[in-house]
């Protein structure tokens, strides 16, 4: 489906509207996961109680302790984060994105920014989101970059996800 929207980005006929594509990469995104944001959300996309009890409970019994020099000293016990190599982690962490596709919905029912259509009669693609990488589509224009702001704004704000710009890109159609 990625594919498919970057090479309609890329291969747009001239005097169409001009779309650009917005690769978010979220900073250390499966350390940074709030179990309260996680709990909410859980409960906001109506997972049963018994459900979420035992997530966050296999969350929160993990300890780490710290194999120095051949010492195992330490012990840590996390109180947020998702742990790397988990193969339920990337799921979890999917539904944390849940809360910005949620924000960004939101964001494209007041603004005409989002949503690009590869076809006439398909519906709109605003934003994919694949464990901690996104991809947001926008009309390419000045009105559009100042509409990312606030939705990613929005989103750290509740979550304490943060977006590693040094790794994010944007992808402009051709002039």
């Amino acid at each position: 489906m990625a594919q498919e929207i970057l090479h309609s980005i890329k291969n747009r006929t001239k005097g169409k509207i001009g779309w650009m594509s917005v690769k978010l990469d979220m900073a250390k995104a499966f350390d940074r996961v709030e179990w309260i944001f996680l709990n909410k959300i859980m409960q906001k996309v109506d997972f049963p109680s018994k459900f979420i009890f035992l997530i966050m409970t296999c969350l929160s019994i993990a300890t780490f302790k710290f194999n120095i020099n051949g010492h195992v000293v330490g012990h840590v016990i996390p109180l947020r984060g998702l742990r790397q190599g988990d193969p339920l982690s990337p799921y979890l962490f999917l539904l944390c994105s849940e809360g910005l596709s949620s924000i960004l919905k939101k964001s494209e029912l007041s603004e005409n920014a989002f949503g690009l259509k590869i076809a006439r009669t398909s519906p709109k693609i605003s934003h994919l989101l694949f464990a901690d990488d996104n991809i947001l589509f926008y009309r390419s224009n000045i009105q559009a970059c100042n509409v990312i702001k606030e939705p990613l704004s929005k989103y750290k704000n509740i979550s304490e996800q943060l977006v590693n710009f040094q790794i994010s890109s944007i992808l402009f159609p051709p002039i």
